[in-house]
């Protein structure tokens, strides 16, 4: 059992959010915890260049946010395990 981030690109609007909810339907199947917000990433060739560096700052709120969220959840599941099963 473990914390799972779903993060999709695609260079279209919607930054492939069908596959990254059938993801989260596949996490759940496996006994995961999917982290509640995705981080799709649509545009990607307008939010990166060639070389994988962020080129919106703007889209950087989101990558954060994503991040913060599944910190905690990682954490929190890592907590649980430690509870559950003492070293």
């Amino acid at each position: 059992q473990k914390a799972i981030g779903v993060v999709s690109v695609s260079t279209g609007m919607m930054g492939g959010i069908r596959a990254a909810l059938a993801m989260q339907q596949l996490v759940l199947a496996i006994f995961g915890f999917p982290v509640p917000q995705m981080l799709p990433v649509g545009q990607v060739l307008q939010r990166f260049d060639e070389h994988g560096d962020l080129t919106d700052p703007g889209f950087e709120k989101n990558i954060g946010q994503f991040l913060r969220q599944f910190t905690w959840l990682a954490e929190a599941v890592a907590g649980k395990k430690q509870v559950l099963v003492p070293a």
